[in-house]
């Protein structure tokens, strides 16, 4: 009997702790006020904007469908970008900043197509860590990006591709724990020419490649004659193909060719970087043509 009044005493006791957490509320969007800022509190349902208890949720098929944060300490328990058959843009811009701090998983794309642009600023994503799947992008340009502990690309065989983009070199890109590129994931790098390269995604957990995934780099913005030689990081890991395979399934480059090196001090590397036979030949064609100039002056 004693041990069934302490069971019984135990149960209250953890259901009244849960009960006195606080529930976590959804603030979605309605685009009601100026259509287009995450800080404007009418934009949102009950007329105010997120806050760190807060599931910020864009579904409704009214208003603006780009949304952009340009001020620092913008707050949400987490997100979903892409629901109820609207496409959805959240864009953070140089100066603004979003932090989530949940165990549950942030959305982008979750039953529609969703973005989330980062222009600058920073994003922290909580220990949840983000997904994208049904047309969801996370585009890089610019910034710091802090992802959470089980972040995925395209591991949704119900809602198809999820996509990573990032452009040119000047953003910090860090991921606390496992990071997993699905067989519905399309991962794409853009070098940039000024900088010489892309920024490497700094993975301290596991890099999980599926068979199935897409790897495309493009290199039409590259200067090769100022670059020759360089090797360019794409990613940092702690451990390689925890979750699936050791390399992704299908390697798309565009405007020139190179070598992927799986194996070297816990990096994916891409070696022997060299433009398309067409570029070459246009450079070919450039020098003699500088040649000829010369001759006749």
């Amino acid at each position: 009997m004693k041990n069934t009044k302490l069971k019984n005493i135990s149960l209250a006791a953890t259901a009244a702790c849960l009960l006195a957490l606080p529930a976590v509320q959804a603030a979605d969007w309605n685009g009601d006020g100026d259509g287009f800022s995450w800080e404007d509190g009418d934009n949102w349902g009950d007329n105010a904007e997120p806050t760190a208890g807060s599931l910020a949720r864009f579904n409704a098929v009214s208003g603006s469908s780009d949304v952009y944060i340009t001020q620092a300490g913008e707050l949400a328990d987490r997100f979903i970008i892409g629901q109820g058959g609207t496409i959805h843009k959240l864009t953070i811009e140089s100066g603004g900043s979003l932090t989530t701090d949940s165990g549950t998983v942030s959305r982008i794309g979750q039953t529609s197509e969703g973005w989330l642009t980062m222009n600058g600023g920073t994003l922290t994503i909580g220990v949840g860590g983000y997904s994208s799947d049904a047309g969801g992008r996370l585009i890089i340009n610019d910034g710091d990006v802090n992802l959470g502990g089980n972040s995925s690309v395209g591991t949704s065989a119900t809602n198809q591709t999820g996509f990573l983009e990032i452009n040119g070199s000047t953003a910090t890109i860090d991921v606390a724990g496992a990071y997993t590129f699905g067989s519905f994931s399309t991962t794409i790098f853009t070098l940039d020419s000024a900088l010489a390269g892309v920024s490497a995604v700094n993975n301290t957990g596991d890099l999980n490649l599926d068979a199935l995934s897409t790897l495309t780099v493009d290199f039409r913005g590259y200067d090769f004659s100022a670059n020759k030689g360089s090797d360019i990081v794409l990613f940092d890991y702690g451990t390689l193909g925890g979750g699936g395979a050791d390399t992704f399934g299908t390697i798309n480059f565009i405007g020139g060719f190179g070598e992927l090196d799986y194996t070297t001090g816990g990096q994916i590397r891409l070696l022997s970087v060299v433009p398309e036979p067409s570029s070459t030949a246009l450079l070919g064609l450039g020098l003699s043509s500088l040649l000829l100039r010369r001759k006749r002056s």
